[in-house]
């Protein structure tokens, strides 16, 4: 039973998180929103990494710049055109 509850509670946050955007687009820059929302996760999946796994994994030298590209254009980029 444990599991249809985490699955509906998974399907609120991911389906709440347009229309909780949308409302806050009316008052809020898309920058704004896209950061917050991001801020506000991040901070929840360390949490959760560092109580589950020990810690965050390393990334090698090699794949910093991928990872921050990624974070930026198919991330960020996104939300901030989607609030817009």
């Amino acid at each position: 039973m444990k599991i249809y509850i985490k699955l509906i509670l998974t399907t609120l946050f991911w389906g709440g998180t347009f229309v909780a955007g949308k409302l806050a687009a009316e008052n809020v820059g898309p920058f704004s929103i896209a950061f917050l929302r991001f801020a506000i996760a991040s901070a929840l999946l360390v949490t959760l990494a560092w109580r589950i796994e020990g810690g965050l994994p390393a990334l090698k030298k090699s794949q910093i710049i991928p990872v921050i590209l990624l974070g930026l254009i198919g991330i960020a980029l996104y939300n901030v055109m989607f609030y817009k």
